[in-house]
């Protein structure tokens, strides 16, 4: 019964509405809005004016402002005669900018919850993390398709790789699942690794699935048909697998630590300099084990209801100089570990973890209870694949495959819908991380399985489908008032025009820091170098 909900039904690609209105309908996008339209008793405004819709795409597209020069110099070409051709020109400019991977990354980044830091009570910092950003906004602007960019993350370290800059880039990719807020305490009852592991359910399935499954750590959920033992069956694939985000120790209180991500000869000198220091640590850990064992060997046995054996003043002065001697070792191996040597190229991400867990239903989330729940996917959307997992591996692998399906009924609308709101304000679905029962319904229920069906025939490119919205006539209206539509439609729900959007606080201060001149720009073909995902924080 549950898949009778509108999300959970397979996306059936739905014929192009013939418009009555050819000189507004561009395309079918904008056919399906003229349908919409017609059906509401409401008329599109005009046409955004060249200027307008020049800083419209520039903000959209890479999320700066263009020059006083770029402005002229497509304003111009946009109020000739060839409006469409230059139009496409623009675009195309925009799209292959070195700024385009940094606006759009960003808009996943906030997706992927990422942050440097730990964010807790304890704000540790996450020192490798800014590989993960790097890797995001060279995912878009290289337009890696989006089904493979979803495998990488959740799956990286699993796949088979051409070379060694392939391999270290899957690696990193996987940082997706290591990043957010940790807890800096263990907990009772092994707590600390359900947290974790509720963490990566929640980001895996919000994000890409639209789904609250986090709900279901505690119990059924309320309104969406995700039992708890779906959610303990993700919980076994996380479970066997190790996060790797650094940290622990005094760094991160009492959560225990991990190790990272060792990228393959990225520094040989670096590499060398890491090895000496590892095996510094293991000679001064190996010496310790052995004053242990011999201070162990010097102790006489106890024997039950016998006195304690005394030391002669020999064994006396051996334990002396043993003890003198470990103390000495550790507080060397102590100082050894306080100037660790990272290895180069560390990233934070997962790994398997070489055993397979099952976990049972937590009570109340917190206290195991019962027989374990076998690994297994969300049932309503997986059906029949929902528990076929092979015996050997933590499930990551079939969990990132069913995730970028093209027949799985939901990443396709949940991410058109995220591109969607990136370029309208708001997304076809208005609660683009909910599309359960308690979500918005879809405003254009037909237009959302076009443009998901568009997406997996264009191969899942995101830079395809962002072209084919900001080349339409709805993206390109104007923000003019209508009190006739007003009346209709104060929210703008059937976009009748191009609503009116606030910008975020980084564009807002790239703006400023491009026209006071301290912003620095790359140029060729419009590319820009920006504050809200550039490298050059790392410099910084």
């Amino acid at each position: 019964k549950g898949r009778q909900f509108w999300s959970f039904q397979p996306v059936k690609k739905p014929a192009v509405p013939r418009s009555k209105d050819p000189a507004w309908s561009r395309s079918g996008v904008d056919q399906f809005i003229a349908r919409r339209l017609k059906q509401e008793g409401l008329k599109p405004v005009e046409v955004a004016t060249p200027e307008s819709l020049v800083r419209r795409l520039y903000f959209d597209l890479v999320g700066l402002p263009p020059t006083l020069e770029e402005l002229a110099h497509w304003t111009g070409k946009l109020s000739g005669g060839k409006r469409d051709a230059a139009l496409e020109e623009l675009v195309d400019t925009l799209l292959d900018s070195p700024g385009y991977g940094e606006r759009w990354g960003r808009h996943w980044l906030d997706v992927a919850r990422y942050a440097e830091s730990n964010g807790n009570s304890r704000n540790a910092l996450f020192p490798h993390a800014w590989r993960y950003r790097d890797y995001v906004i060279d995912a878009f602007n290289a337009d890696t398709p989006y089904d493979r960019f979803l495998v990488e993350q959740v799956a990286g370290d699993l796949l088979d790789h051409d070379n060694i800059e392939q391999q270290n880039s899957q690696l990193v990719a996987t940082g997706f699942l290591a990043l957010a807020s940790k807890p800096v305490i263990k907990g009772k009852a092994g707590g600390f690794i359900p947290d974790i592991v509720a963490d990566q359910i929640g980001v895996t399935s919000r994000a890409i699935l639209g789904l609250t499954v986090a709900c279901a750590r505690c119990h059924d959920h309320k309104f969406d048909p995700i039992p708890t033992t779906d959610y303990y069956g993700l919980a076994g694939i996380f479970s066997s697998s190790q996060t790797l985000y650094g940290g622990g120790g005094s760094n991160m209180g009492g959560a225990p630590a991990t190790g990272l991500h060792v990228l393959v000869e990225e520094d040989p000198a670096a590499m060398k300099a890491y090895n000496e220091w590892k095996d510094q640590v293991a000679d001064l850990a190996g010496r310790i084990k052995t004053v242990n064992a011999e201070v162990a060997k010097l102790r006489p046995k106890r024997v039950k209801g016998q006195p304690a054996p005394k030391l002669n003043e020999e064994q006396k002065a051996e334990l002396a100089k043993l003890n003198k001697q470990r103390q000495q070792l550790t507080v060397q191996l102590k100082k050894l570990r306080a100037n660790a040597v990272d290895p180069p190229g560390s990233a934070m991400g997962i790994r398997e973890s070489g055993k397979i867990v099952e976990v049972p239903v937590y009570i109340r989330g917190e206290t195991p209870k019962g027989e374990p729940v076998s690994r297994r996917l969300v049932s309503v959307v997986a059906g029949d694949s929902a528990e076929l997992f092979s015996s050997g591996q933590s499930g990551r692998m079939e969990m990132a495959h069913w995730l970028a399906s093209d027949n799985n009924p939901l990443t396709s609308r949940v991410m058109v819908n995220r591109i969607w709101q990136h370029l309208f304000g708001t997304g076809l679905v208005r609660t683009p991380d909910n599309f359960g029962f308690n979500g918005e319904r879809p405003s254009h229920p037909e237009l959302l399985d076009y443009l998901a069906a568009e997406f997996v025939e264009d191969g899942w490119s995101i830079k395809r489908i962002i072209r084919r919205l900001v080349m339409t006539r709805v993206y390109q209206s104007s923000g003019g008032f209508d009190a006739h539509n007003y009346e209709i439609d104060p929210d703008n729900v059937y976009l009748w025009r191009q609503p009116r959007r606030r910008l975020e606080a980084e564009p807002i201060r790239d703006a400023i820091l491009a026209v006071s001149g301290t912003l620095e720009r790359d140029r060729p073909g419009g590319s820009v170098v920006s504050s809200h995902g550039n490298k050059l924080i790392q410099d910084a």
